[in-house]
């Protein structure tokens, strides 16, 4: 199984707060290369709203976008 820690950088898209996040990705997923896209579910904490972000395993943050269904804990990439 394949491991990569990656380091996010984005701002919150409700309140353009900058956010600096490390996630743990595995999977087989991970073995289409830098071009696979993941996502993750992520609350602000300077106004607590949730953000989905999408980045790729480069630390390519693709887009952020208000979660449709934000959970208390972060969601699992299908990756």
């Amino acid at each position: 199984m394949t491991q990569l820690l990656v380091c996010l950088r984005f701002h919150c898209h409700e309140c353009e707060e900058g956010i600096h996040l490390k996630v743990h990705c595995s999977g087989e997923g991970l073995k289409a290369g830098p071009r696979v896209v993941a996502a993750v579910q992520v609350a602000c904490p300077a106004c607590r709203t949730v953000n989905e972000v999408c980045f790729r395993p480069t630390g390519e943050v693709v887009v952020v976008l208000p979660a449709e269904n934000p959970s208390r804990l972060p969601l699992p990439s299908l990756n």
